[in-house]
């Protein structure tokens, strides 16, 4: 879950404040993505990415139901995870 004030910059440039309600992909040190809405600058792939990860997962629908819109979001993947429609596996190659 995120820390109290926790921030991220998302895949589309907005830069969000969370709090502990809110569940995240987490690295070490802080949250890289908002898990089943969105993800995060940090390990965005670019024309000069060099390593790969592949993630697969499954959020429990009432985790990711209405977190969405508390930031005036609306996405396919909370679309899909808060109605427990996939799960999902992305492969960047």
């Amino acid at each position: 879950m995120a820390g109290e004030n926790e921030k991220l910059t998302l895949l589309d440039g907005k830069e969000v404040t969370l709090n502990p309600d809110i569940m995240v992909i987490a690295g070490q040190k802080r949250a890289i993505a908002m898990a089943g809405i969105m993800g995060g600058m940090a390990t965005a792939v670019s024309e000069s990415t060099k390593s790969v990860f592949l993630e697969c997962a499954y959020f429990a629908p009432l985790t990711i139901a209405g977190r969405a819109r508390t930031f005036g979001m609306h996405t396919d993947a909370s679309h899909r995870y808060e109605r427990a429609l996939i799960i999902s596996c992305n492969a960047v190659l």
